[in-house]
């Protein structure tokens, strides 16, 4: 392996005009085969193995991430709250529920300071309420 990277190296230090033979390996992979003759084959064999990837619960989470959402969302029978919201103790707020997505659309729609802070009290009253009915169920 050193002498595959000093060769490298050499051949990435040459000029333009100078040029240097490098060995090339010519193996290919393939899989086991069971009547062949791997010694004269000029080949590296890998075996299979039939255990699930590890990478495959990664992946189909990956792909499907937007159903999950709708998992870790959805409210529990036994506790009446969402897997979130015992996490962290609030609510998910998507997106699309919220009022005031970015300070454009709050210069737009002509809110002004008051009425932002009227807003956020409202909010912080619901959110006082729903907390004292969690409590009062326990």
């Amino acid at each position: 392996m050193p002498d595959v990277l000093a060769d490298l190296a050499t051949t990435l230090a040459l000029s333009k005009g100078e040029t240097t033979n490098i060995p090339v390996c010519n193996r290919s992979v393939l899989h086991s085969l069971d009547k062949c003759d791997h010694e004269n084959s000029n080949s590296i064999t890998i075996p299979t193995n039939d255990e699930e990837d590890w990478r495959t619960p990664l992946i189909e989470y990956l792909k499907h991430g937007e159903a999950l959402w709708a998992y870790r969302t959805m409210h529990r029978a036994a506790t009446q709250a969402t897997p979130y919201s015992m996490v962290y103790g609030v609510e998910v707020v998507l997106p699309l529920e919220s009022q005031i997505p970015s300070l454009c659309i709050a210069v737009e729609e002509g809110l002004t300071v008051e009425d932002n802070a009227y807003l956020r009290l409202e909010e912080l009253e619901a959110l006082d309420k729903k907390r004292l009915e969690t409590q009062q169920q326990l």
